[in-house]
């Protein structure tokens, strides 16, 4: 409830990291809070968050430093984790790079939930 109950810096409706803190909240029969900010890049997002304005669920490898120098806390979630889709387009057939990228994604994504 709290996090439902709090205003956050968030990315822009349609956003993957706030569809999913949407879709999270929904599942426990939660709406998300008037937003604190709505901010254009996870950077702007970070350094709000580093400057107390506001709080912000971020993927932690995007604030790794931070929670490791003490600028930012971890508050766990109670509940199942949050899971985030990632997408990926490409121009005509895949190069052999980008096989290659979709190879080790698939090797080790959650549940190996991987589309083609």
């Amino acid at each position: 409830d709290e996090l439902a109950e709090t205003p956050l810096l968030l990315r822009e409706e349609g956003s993957g990291t706030r569809a999913t803190v949407e879709a999270w909240l929904d599942d426990a029969g939660l709406t998300l809070a008037p937003p604190a900010a709505v901010l254009e890049t996870t950077g702007i997002i970070r350094a709000n968050a580093r400057a107390g304005i506001a709080p912000a669920v971020m993927s932690l490898r995007t604030v790794d430093t931070d929670l490791a120098d003490g600028a930012l806390v971890r508050v766990p979630l109670l509940g199942p984790p949050l899971i985030r889709s990632l997408r990926a387009i490409w121009s005509g057939h895949p190069r052999p790079a980008v096989t290659a990228f979709l190879d080790t994604a698939r090797s080790s994504s959650v549940g190996g939930q991987i589309s083609p």
